[in-house]
């Protein structure tokens, strides 16, 4: 399982490098800085000063509506605009004007704008069915939590307590996404041919199929790699399928993880058919 003090992942200067990089070849990515904007603003100087974009100070105002956005924007200089910049959305603000934010954003994500965002603005975002799951996954991949320590949050629907921001955000497109009928129930204790008991991060009983979502520990320590070799074949001798994804990536690039996911769907359900 992972949680983010065990984890060695990238850290918010190193994301955000990747997304300037990503920028100036041309890929659209919003940086969405979740956390304090005061963490927010000091992350941000530090990358555009070491790649050479701005000399002093972030610009920064805090946004209500769309219409702020856009206003802070016009009022930028020309060689902000062209560089960097920050948005600071209040807590407050409804849903749809946010996500009117972020289109506006996203539009200018060329000119490194950047917003941030608290947890929840996030969530509220992620459970809004307005958000279109193509949206959602471009959305996502621009995450980069600016806190070590965020408590494990509980959603709002089915009272689910998540372990990781990650299995929020993974089990969030999963509900949210039109081609994904089978329902994964968080958090399941499932058995092993040899009798044991395992807690696995997702399970659809109706596919008989876990779903883990490994932090680093899982591919980088030998050990680790396998003791989960073990589990699962225990748990693959009591006819229970396993598909392990890297946390990282569901940041990275969660379309991509979504396919994986639905390939494999697919290949149980033809085997299920032939067996029938």
């Amino acid at each position: 399982m992972f949680t983010k003090k065990e984890s060695d992942r990238c850290s918010p200067d190193e994301l955000l490098i990747t997304h300037f990089r990503l920028r100036e070849a041309g890929h659209s990515v919003l940086s969405t800085l979740v956390g304090d904007p005061a963490d927010a603003r000091a992350v941000w100087g530090r990358v555009s000063k070491n790649l050479g974009f701005i000399p002093g100070t972030v610009p920064g105002c805090d946004v209500a509506s769309a219409e702020d956005a856009f206003k802070f924007y016009e009022k930028l200089p020309p060689q902000l605009k062209n560089s960097s910049a920050l948005l600071l959305v209040s807590s407050k603000i409804a849903v749809p004007e946010f996500l009117k934010c972020l289109n506006f954003v996203q539009q200018h994500s060329g000119k490194a704008l950047g917003i941030v965002a608290s947890h929840a603005n996030i969530r509220s975002v992620l459970d809004d069915p307005i958000l279109t799951t193509h949206y959602c996954a471009e959305f996502i991949k621009g995450l980069i939590f600016l806190d070590s320590d965020t408590p494990p949050s509980k959603a709002k629907k089915k009272d689910v307590l998540y372990r990781s921001d990650h299995e929020e955000i993974i089990h969030k497109l999963l509900l949210a996404h039109p081609n994904f009928a089978e329902e994964f129930e968080p958090n399941h204790s499932q058995m092993g041919g040899s009798g044991s008991r395992y807690e696995v991060d997702f399970f659809c009983a109706d596919l008989k199929l876990a779903l883990e979502i490994d932090g680093s520990q899982h591919w980088k320590h030998r050990a680790q790699i396998e003791r989960d070799k073990v589990r699962d074949r225990d748990l693959a001798s009591n006819g229970i399928d396993t598909l392990r994804v890297r946390a990282d990536k569901i940041l990275e690039d969660p379309t991509a993880v979504l396919k994986l996911l639905s390939q494999r769907i697919e290949e149980i359900k033809r085997n299920q058919r032939k067996n029938e």
